[in-house]
């Protein structure tokens, strides 16, 4: 008896000191637009300050054009009178001190860098109906913690909704996924969104993220630049893909070594151009160049073209200087006239090469998750989206079909991975990967879309493949 007693008032005191605590923090509780002292018009950065089994914590969520990155989780919260003071990076030793004006529920403060330099921050919070029209991801972390599979919205972006209800899929594994997912079994996974039969019946965001931020595509990029490609040949600006690369660029015939007049934009598009990449020059060539496309084409060959599948991202960025030089325009006005306006895809972040007046083509679009979604229903419906040919039905059978087996297990067709399911073998799937976790992933036989977008670069390549799989592929009814 004596010693159930002692256990109650120790619970007792643990409990009260929690509630002391978590009472102590109450004032910043919510979310602080930062505001630096220098202007930054595109890059914004929300604070939330949260309590969490009795303990405060933050994460920090940054915008930049219309992206949103992964939150990154603040430390050592102290509130000492009026006082306030955080890690803001551990990692960076980068901390903040500032004082909280209770009335005007302002912090005006300082962040410290690690060599001792300061940059005024200063912070304010932000009402929770302000959070909702400004930051609609962020004030869904107030009331969805506990919503698993729920409802998609429309949004009037011409998505057709369905319900998971009437579809094909097990719910209980999508609530597992779910689960999994907040317990960064996966990493740190951003959304999840699957479409069946050209209706959205599955759409979850975490950490924030909502339907109209914008995501970078990393490699998925690549696959685009398939479409982008064959687009170019169905209105004539390119012949076919039998026609020679040096063709497009005759400003630098003289610098180039004279291999290049075996090489076919169809090397370009099967990763098999041959070139010689001592030293990771294609990994450090965005750093050490100005003009990765006059720096690619001065690279010399270890390879005949067509011989081997060598997956190197320069060489896709050609693809954008030949849309470039053919269409005499640049290449984002080029897919915003034949591929995002057809797909009512309004927002996007496409920027250009350092000083260069072209994008890359390996990795620098950004697009919302449904719209990512759009590019998949895509490729599912041959080409054509809400009935109108975008994309013609002969190029998405012929980029999607196999030209190289690789040894990443996966086949290549134009820029597209060829895969197969290993929780159904047979069903066979085609995908853009990008690194960190962005997927397109297409499953024709079920009329079936699915995309990922993640940060999880600590993760095996192919974890979010892994989890599609066996949550959503396996559960197929």
């Amino acid at each position: 008896m004596k010693k159930n007693y002692l256990t109650l008032i120790l619970l007792f005191f643990v409990m009260t000191s929690c509630d002391k605590k978590a009472a102590d923090y109450k004032i910043l509780y919510g979310f602080w637009e930062a505001s630096f002292s220098r202007p930054m018009p595109n890059q914004k950065f929300i604070i939330n300050f949260y309590e969490e089994a009795g303990n405060i914590n933050c994460k920090i969520h940054s915008y930049n054009n219309g992206m949103k990155y992964s939150s990154l989780k603040g430390s050592n919260i102290k509130l000492k009178g009026t006082d306030v003071s955080f890690i803001v990076n551990k990692e960076a030793n980068v901390c903040y001190k500032g004082k909280l004006d209770i009335q005007n529920l302002t912090i005006k403060g300082k962040l410290i860098y690690a060599n001792g330099s300061k940059q005024e921050y200063n912070l304010k919070k932000i009402p929770n109906k302000d959070l909702e029209k400004d930051f609609p991801g962020l004030s869904r972390l107030l009331s969805d913690n506990d919503k698993i599979v729920s409802q998609s919205e429309s949004i009037d972006d011409g998505w057709m909704i369905g319900t998971l209800k009437e579809s094909m899929l097990d719910t209980n594994l999508l609530n597992e996924m779910v689960e999994s997912i907040k317990k960064n079994e996966f990493g740190k996974v951003h959304s999840v969104l699957i479409a069946e039969k050209g209706q959205l019946v599955f759409e979850k965001y975490f950490d924030g993220f909502y339907t109209n931020d914008l995501h970078m595509l990393q490699s998925c990029n690549k696959s685009i630049g398939s479409l982008l490609t064959g687009i170019a040949i169905e209105n004539g600006y390119i012949k076919d893909v039998e026609q020679k690369v040096n063709d497009f660029f005759p400003e630098y015939t003289k610098d180039m070594d004279t291999k290049w007049d075996q090489i076919k934009l169809k090397h370009l598009l099967t990763m098999s151009v041959g070139l010689n990449w001592e030293r990771d020059v294609h990994d450090r060539i965005y750093e050490i160049s100005d003009d990765v496309i006059a720096t690619t084409l001065q690279q010399k060959f270890a390879h005949e073209p067509g011989e081997l599948f060598e997956y190197r991202n320069p060489q896709t960025d050609l693809i954008s200087g030949i849309i470039l030089n053919t269409s005499k325009g640049s290449v984002q006005d080029f897919a915003n006239k034949y591929l995002f306006e057809p797909l009512a895809i309004k927002n996007y972040y496409w920027p250009n090469f350092k000083s260069n007046n072209y994008c890359l083509m390996s990795g620098s679009l950004a697009l919302s998750s449904r719209d990512m979604l759009k590019i998949g229903q895509l490729v599912l419906n041959k080409g054509q989206w809400n009935g109108k040919q975008i994309v013609s039905e002969d190029w998405i059978n012929e980029s999607t079909s196999f030209k190289f087996k690789t040894d990443q297990g996966f086949n290549y067709g134009y820029l597209w991975w060829l895969g197969e399911s290993k929780t159904k073998p047979g069903l066979k799937a085609i995908v853009a990967i990008g690194i960190s976790g962005q997927h397109i992933l297409i499953i024709p036989e079920k009329e079936l879309v699915v995309v990922t977008t993640a940060d999880s670069m600590d993760e095996s390549p192919n974890s979010l493949l892994t989890m599609i799989d066996e949550y959503i592929i396996k559960g197929i009814k």
